[in-house]
């Protein structure tokens, strides 16, 4: 039975498994890709404070945060909830083989009821041996990078599921220059092992920055979040939600906008009426968004409520692309 570890994000949990008690699932591997400032380091600080605070039944949680980019801010990190003590953040591994180390220390020591999230970031800051050791005006065709990842997701894949650990690597998008026309606009440094051996491949955008309407500041930024490779659910599969500033995934406000939509049914869909109001239900009076946000935050029952409803929704809108076919075997024996 797979577990998953929460993304904090009731959308982002539908997107990667179609569940919205689903997440990033323990015994994979996960690259999210994005440029500067799309979210990519939030939503690892996202996926360690769930992890902590509610891992899977049964599970003791570790995380270790290997932050090659000497850039990790844990103030800010412990002030959106991560606990910062409790995180592992191993000194001077600026290398593929130093991760392939630290990853081996990890798998020998594994206990059956542990589980852990070990968060690369960035895959871009990791160098080789072979290119440290190499002198600035000696040729090299870049490749060493890419033939030790390879190397050490073929060998490690398999005990990464043995051992209940999910590698989360954080990818910074470069352009993709002297493309041909039918080639990405955008690509990752890391070769084709990540393609390969990833569970999901998440693309991050930033879609609109969010503005206070009053004093024109910036607050946030509205995200969509691409999965182009999935193992777990249906693959090319695209969401959007808010990310604000010193807070994180705004996951209430993300399943409104979510369930505001008139394609679906009446009896899933969140009834938005004239001037900006919502009725949540009949036995609730008209709110204005943020209202809404801040009742629904402060109901449990109600936030639940809300949660299952996009899940309806979600399953609707999967049921209505669905293609029918008769199944192949049962076709081909039927009689004349």
């Amino acid at each position: 039975m797979s577990m998953f570890i929460n993304t904090g994000s009731t959308m982002l949990n539908l997107v990667l498994t179609g569940k919205v008690d689903g997440g990033w699932p323990l015994g994979r591997m996960s690259n999210i890709i994005g440029d500067k400032s799309t979210g990519k380091t939030l939503l690892a600080i996202e996926a360690a404070t769930m992890f902590l605070n509610f891992p899977p039944e049964g599970i003791t949680p570790k995380v270790i945060y290997i932050e090659a980019e000497a850039a990790f801010d844990q103030k800010y990190a412990a002030s959106l909830g991560m606990p910062v003590d409790e995180v592992e953040f191993p000194a001077d591994i600026g290398t593929i083989e130093g991760v392939f180390k630290k990853l081996e220390e990890i798998l020998e020591n594994a206990d059956k009821n542990e589980g852990y999230l070990v968060i690369i970031d960035s895959m871009d800051s990791l160098s080789s041996e072979a290119e440290l050791d190499r002198k600035m005006d000696d040729k090299s065709y870049g490749m060493e990078k890419q033939k030790k990842l390879g190397e050490l997701f073929r060998k490690k894949v398999r005990e990464l599921e043995a051992a209940n650990v999910h590698l989360m690597i954080l990818s910074q998008v470069r352009e993709n220059i002297g493309a041909m026309p039918f080639s990405p606009k955008y690509r990752r440094s890391g070769g084709k092992a990540l393609d390969f051996y990833a569970t999901h491949l998440v693309w991050l955008a930033e879609v609109a920055k969010l503005k206070n309407t009053k004093t024109a500041m910036v607050y946030g930024i509205t995200c969509q979040a691409k999965i182009t490779k999935n193992k777990v659910a249906k693959p090319y599969r695209d969401i959007e939600f808010p990310i604000l500033f010193a807070y994180g995934v705004d996951n209430v406000s993300s399943m409104i906008s979510y369930l505001d939509d008139l394609k679906l049914p009446k009896d899933i869909r969140l009834e938005k009426l004239g001037g900006g109001y919502y009725q949540l239900n009949d036995a609730i009076d008209k709110m204005r968004l943020e209202d809404l946000i801040l009742y629904i935050e402060k109901n449990k029952s109600e936030y639940n409520k809300l949660i299952q409803r996009t899940q309806k929704a979600w399953d609707y809108y999967e049921e209505t692309t669905k293609v029918e076919r008769r199944n192949k075997v049962d076709m081909m024996n039927a009689g004349e």
